[in-house]
């Protein structure tokens, strides 16, 4: 039964990012960004589905997890329209922070700062608060809170550090976009990161965006620097021969 609690951790790390378990609203509320807010209720209802599995996969007592039969039928099922909805609240997504893009691509340069640029878009009556979380001290986003007003767009700035090579650059680092309905009459400034606990009343949407870079840009100055070395170090011998 250990490979059966493996397999629940494995499922919950496919469906959320993370080996930790977020509540359900919150898993549905990320895949629905990732779906653009186009989700259908049968897609909820997968997300919902697989959570439950890897849940019930993950408990403590090994008797009371299921067997390879029954996880096997139930994932079946989630390929099926006919299967009933858990009573998990699918997810609205009239109130969400529109995010784009979902993937931060850095095309790297030799001790050059490179930057790209999210778009937060609020599409709701009400407006929203920001907070982007990075995930180490090499990249600086800006801002890194504030609001968006109703019908409003803000552009936030992602900048990496110059690097002296691209090996210090990870690819699958994520940064994670923090969004909370707000109250009228506050300013940007006013915005902390304690407003972005989750313990607190509000709903506190959490997504990730994940870094890719693209050396290719550096590869081919460095191929192209070394062509030119040697081409003037076969000319020199020339000259040299002569």
């Amino acid at each position: 039964m250990a490979d059966i609690y493996s397999l629940g951790v494995v499922i919950v790390e496919l469906v959320t990012g993370t080996k930790s378990i977020p509540h359900i609203t919150n898993v549905l509320r990320r895949w629905t960004h990732r779906w653009n807010k186009s989700a259908t209720r049968h897609q909820q209802h997968q997300v919902i589905k697989c959570m439950e599995i890897a849940l019930r996969c993950s408990l403590q007592e090994p008797e009371n997890r299921p067997s390879i039969n029954e996880i096997i039928r139930d994932l079946s099922e989630t390929g099926s329209t006919s299967g009933s909805i858990s009573q998990t609240s699918l997810c609205q997504h009239d109130d969400m922070l529109g995010i784009e893009p979902l993937e931060l691509r850095f095309h790297f340069e030799h001790n050059k700062q490179i930057s790209c640029s999210v778009e937060l878009t609020n599409e709701t009556s009400n407006s929203t608060a920001f907070n982007i979380l990075t995930p180490s001290e090499q990249y600086i986003a800006q801002p890194d809170k504030g609001i968006v007003l109703p019908g409003g767009k803000r552009e936030v700035k992602i900048t990496l550090q110059s690097q002296e090579s691209a090996t210090q650059v990870t690819n699958g680092d994520k940064f994670v976009v923090q969004s909370i309905k707000l109250k009228e009459g506050l300013a940007d400034e006013e915005i902390t990161d304690r407003m972005f606990n989750s313990k607190g009343s509000e709903v506190v949407d959490e997504v990730n965006l994940m870094v890719v870079y693209d050396p290719e840009k550096y590869r081919e100055e460095e191929a192209s620097k070394v062509t030119l070395g040697l081409a003037a170090m076969i000319a020199q011998d020339t000259c040299i021969s002569t």
